[in-house]
């Protein structure tokens, strides 16, 4: 038992070596093969120093006729022919021509773009040329839709807005006054009186002792597409709804009030 222990020891060592050794062989093969390889390659140039420059644009293409130019990853600028910056936007998400769409007789471009965590509002810029001048005709917080109301040939705009804190969604109508969109409600006052009847009916079924959850969405929205048509104060609708007194006193509150107007005169600038 002893002799065949010790013969099997010996065995295992002189494997041992024979691996040692064929391993330094391929180690000095692998060497001498790596020489010959850098002996073939041409001497090193000088080291080049790369420095990104401070917002230099890492993404070009061209809208219409405007170059759009993104940076940062996704803060896009849109410049005309000749180099004028006209219009930005943080968090780019789409660039295009309005499809079938004319402002003064040009393309109108668009711009979307989202800098805020959901759900929030997206940033709908339109660029267009009146009198050849191109210009950010409006800033927009919610998603724009372009549509002929009238039929006289010249768009309007309707906004989908997501009301703060809610997930209520009322839309409004702006139309173009001097080269701008301004509320367009005294024009086009239907859609938004069906909203705050159709709301105020919501709000008088759903709300109970106290404005949480559902109703406190449905209240907000109401008051926002109120705000938008009449202005002012709240009191007049609020008097005239089928709602406990509790909530009554809450929507009455001249903090809320202030907050809600600020949020209508924010929809577009």
């Amino acid at each position: 038992m002893a002799l065949g222990t010790a013969a099997i020891g010996v065995s295992a060592a002189n494997r041992a070596i024979q691996a040692r050794d064929a391993r330094a062989k391929a180690a000095a093969q692998d060497a001498e093969q790596d020489e010959d390889e850098r002996a073939q390659q041409p001497a090193p140039g000088p080291k080049v120093k790369v420095k990104a420059e401070a917002g230099k644009a890492m993404h070009r293409e061209m809208v219409g006729d405007f170059e759009l130019r993104v940076t940062n990853g996704s803060d896009g600028r849109l410049f005309t022919k000749d180099g004028r910056g006209v219009a930005s936007i943080r968090g780019l998400q789409a660039a295009r021509v309005v499809k079938d769409v004319k402002l003064f007789g040009e393309p109108v471009v668009e711009l979307a773009g989202k800098n805020c965590r959901d759900p929030c509002n997206p940033t709908f810029l339109l660029v267009a040329s009146p009198g050849g001048k191109t210009r950010t005709l409006v800033e927009a917080q919610g998603i724009i839709k372009l549509e002929d109301l009238d039929g006289d040939g010249v768009p309007e705009a309707l906004v989908d807005h997501l009301v703060r804190h809610t997930s209520e969604v009322v839309t409004l109508p702006f139309v173009i006054q001097k080269e701008k969109f301004v509320p367009g409600y005294a024009k086009f006052p239907q859609g938004v009186d069906r909203q705050v009847e159709e709301l105020g009916k919501s709000a008088e079924r759903i709300c109970g002792a106290t404005p949480e959850g559902e109703c406190r969405d449905t209240l907000l929205a109401l008051f926002v597409a109120y705000l938008f048509a009449e202005g002012g104060d709240l009191k007049p609708l609020v008097g005239h709804l089928k709602i406990e007194p509790e909530i009554k006193a809450w929507a009455e509150d001249e903090g809320l009030r202030k907050e809600l107007q600020r949020e209508v005169d924010q929809v577009m600038r």
